[in-house]
């Protein structure tokens, strides 16, 4: 090469120039270390963090045609987070030994510590769901024995955010109330494999089936007496009521 193709080599550099290299490299290296970040989140492993979606609290569209309005976002709501029982083949195998006479497991039944030691989920995954749920505005109102269950409580600002829906008032297509349910399908990133969260509707509330009369009301039921003394029930009463117009010959009966 000749002494003029040299010459940039062999030239002062200019303290300008300098500058705008290293600017160049910092900015290189910022580039590089959120390349780098990115490579560790994507390469996570896909059981520390999981999107789990619960598709039940989606009502059909019928259900959800009169709409009252959005819920007020300081409304609280109760909640309950589950977490799946371990492993369930065992489980079912314990559980069809307890009435297996040949099973050296017959009859012979745990405690409910046990039970959560050998079946229910382990003490980490439920430390690790209370974390969660604190972490991420909710206020934690029960805790379990067994490990499966979690009350909270929060806000409906909170339930929206952390569910990515928008929690909304309808009018009841049955009753004379208002309840509540998501406009879409709840869905959560959990750190641990959720099973089920319960409270994100109030479209079927329980009620009992008893039904309390008063005293003086008309009893529409007549009960059949025995033919023994005072009312009470023969043999005969009972061959009458359990299978009536059958002889004691045996005639046309066969047995095995």
């Amino acid at each position: 090469m000749g002494e003029k193709s040299l010459g940039i080599l062999k030239a002062k550099p200019d303290p300008a120039d300098l500058t705008r290299i290293m600017k160049c490299h910092r900015h290189d290296g910022r580039i590089l270390g959120v390349f780098f970040l990115l490579c560790v989140i994507f390469s996570w492993p896909a059981s520390a963090v999981e999107r789990k979606q619960f598709p039940g609290h989606l009502l059909p569209a019928k259900a959800r045609q009169n709409l009252e309005g959005d819920l007020a976002d300081t409304n609280q709501l109760h909640l309950s987070f589950s977490l799946p029982l371990r492993s369930e083949p065992s489980l079912d195998e314990f559980i069809r030994e307890l009435s297996d006479p040949a099973s050296k497991n017959f009859r012979k039944f745990i405690t409910p510590q046990e039970f959560a030691n050998r079946f229910g989920p382990s003490q980490a995954d439920y430390d690790t769901l209370l974390t969660f749920v604190r972490t991420n505005g909710f206020q934690v109102t029960g805790t379990h024995p067994n490990r499966v269950l979690v009350d909270v409580v929060g806000s409906v600002a909170t339930v929206n955010r952390v569910f990515g829906i928008k929690m909304r008032r309808y009018r009841h297509p049955r009753e004379n109330r208002d309840f509540f349910a998501p406009d879409t399908t709840p869905a959560i990133t959990a750190p641990v494999t959720l099973l089920e969260v319960s409270g994100l509707d109030n479209y079927s509330l329980p009620r009992p089936k008893l039904r309390l009369q008063p005293n003086n009301a008309p009893n529409a039921a007549t009960p059949l007496i025995g033919s023994g003394p005072g009312g009470s029930y023969r043999g005969n009463d009972f061959r009458a009521a359990y299978v009536p117009g059958t002889s004691l010959t045996g005639a046309g009966q066969s047995v095995g």
